[in-house]
């Protein structure tokens, strides 16, 4: 079963409705990337002269994975001013500038939805998708406290989800590269940051131009960083063991792949 996934940019709520026609602002060929699941959360917003259906609805009616833009952005932003701290944490996630400055191109009125059918195809990986966002805020706030050592113990649903999920860990880099075979060939920053804010809809070729731009002087930083702290490992459920459906092969390659994705 292929884990292929979207992030789709909306003009309007559709109520979770994925076959709502929309701009692909990136795609996944593996997994949903950890840097998009900060841009959604538990939570409702509202301006008090709006209606409630105009942001999506009762908390009991929308689709979690479906949220304005600008609090999306708002919430990628508080997890990057967090995640900044931890030079260990920040050299994966620094690409998710690259991610920001596309969803600031666009009219703020929008919203973002999460397409990958099979996140939510059973009652049981349902179940685990929607716990990511959860689990996303505490990755981050073991950060804020000062308990990196903590994050390991806080991966579980987000790595059964997520191509790839930094634990402030030496085997880190390890763990990237062997997720990074599925993308096909490109540099390891290029690789680092598709595992965490995936492809661009539209045009490849300028991401990695932005990679180059915004991303890969933080990521070299990696042959450099200080003592990795301690953690309390539970590393059992790293990506080496838990198991993933293999995607099939497409055919034409990483750009013939994603054509097929924006396409669909």
């Amino acid at each position: 079963m292929a884990r292929e996934s979207r992030l789709l940019y909306l003009p309007r709520p559709t109520g979770g409705d994925a076959n709502e026609p929309g701009e692909v602002l990136s795609v996944s060929l593996e997994g949903v990337p950890m840097g998009w699941i900060f841009l959604f959360g538990g939570r409702n917003y509202w301006e008090p002269d709006e209606h409630v259906g105009e942001r999506g609805g009762a908390a009991s009616e929308r689709q979690r994975f479906e949220t304005p833009i600008e609090v999306a952005d708002a919430r990628l932003l508080n997890a990057m001013s967090s995640l900044r701290d931890s030079p260990h944490l920040w050299v994966w996630f620094a690409s998710m500038e690259i991610l920001r400055r596309r969803l600031k191109s666009k009219a703020k009125a929008g919203f973002l939805q999460l397409d990958a059918a099979w996140a939510f195809e059973t009652p049981e990986i349902t179940a685990k998708t929607s716990q990511t966002p959860a689990y996303a805020e505490n990755y981050v706030n073991m950060v804020n406290i000062n308990r990196i050592e903590n994050i390991p113990q806080y991966v579980s649903p987000l790595e059964r989800i997520c191509p790839f999920v930094p634990y402030c860990h030496p085997d880190d880099r390890k763990r990237a590269r062997k997720a990074a075979k599925k993308l096909g060939e490109m540099t390891e920053a290029a690789a680092a940051a598709a595992l965490l804010i995936g492809l661009p809809g539209d045009n490849p070729a300028l991401f990695f131009e932005r990679v180059t731009a915004f991303y890969e002087a933080e990521f070299r930083k990696i042959d450099a960083l200080p003592p990795y702290p301690a953690v309390k490992a539970r590393l059992s459920l790293s990506s080496d063991t838990v198991k993933r459906p293999d995607i099939p092969s497409a055919g034409g390659g990483l750009l013939g792949r994603l054509k097929r994705l924006v396409g669909r």
